[in-house]
């Protein structure tokens, strides 16, 4: 007997505020992006009808050991172009939240995802579904006005990170906003 599985591939992409002049989010490596599949509702073992992850619990997946047949699925990272893939879930439906994401990228809402055997199919091992996550970055503006709310040209700016005290970005106003991503 075979168990019919799900396959769940995630596709990650982030938004790129082409109007900045610093950026400090890396597009061409995504891989520390995290993500968790929890069960959206229980999970029923179909040899037995047991259940085999309650709702709200961290997923497993089937492992074709038939000592140790099921393991928990951890948080699972996509590679730098933004995929990542787990095979092996359990007919049902589960919720897939990002758990990690870099510091300026905005995560991304949860999704709900379901495997059910389709009626009559009796050829399909593994059903496939792809959940899409599209981030935006936080985007912030600087300029220099004066008390009038005139712009100032020639003021020396920077942006210095509080944790090091190092200053991470530095320009001169020249009348026009400073836009800076992540």
């Amino acid at each position: 007997d075979t168990q019919i599985t799900g396959k769940l591939n995630i596709k990650k992409s982030v938004e790129k505020w082409e109007d900045s002049d610093k950026t400090f989010v890396n597009h061409e490596d995504l891989s520390g992006i995290g993500f968790t599949i929890t069960a959206a509702e229980d999970i029923i073992n179909p040899a037995d009808g047991s259940v085999l992850v309650e709702a709200g619990k961290q997923a497993v997946r089937l492992t074709g050991d038939r000592n140790n047949p099921y393991e928990t699925v951890n948080e699972i990272f996509v590679d730098k172009d933004g995929n990542a893939s787990v095979n092996g879930l359990p007919l049902g439906k589960y919720t897939v939240t990002e758990t990690t994401t870099p510091e300026g990228i905005i995560p991304a809402e949860a999704q709900t995802v379901e495997f059910t055997q389709t009626k009559n199919d009796v050829e399909t091992a593994e059903y496939e579904t792809t959940a899409e996550f599209f981030n935006k970055v936080t985007k912030t503006t600087f300029k220099k006005t004066d008390v009038a709310g005139e712009e100032v040209k020639g003021a020396q700016m920077s942006v210095v990170d509080k944790a090091t005290g190092e200053v991470v970005d530095s320009w001169t106003s020249d009348g026009t906003d400073h836009n800076v991503e992540g």
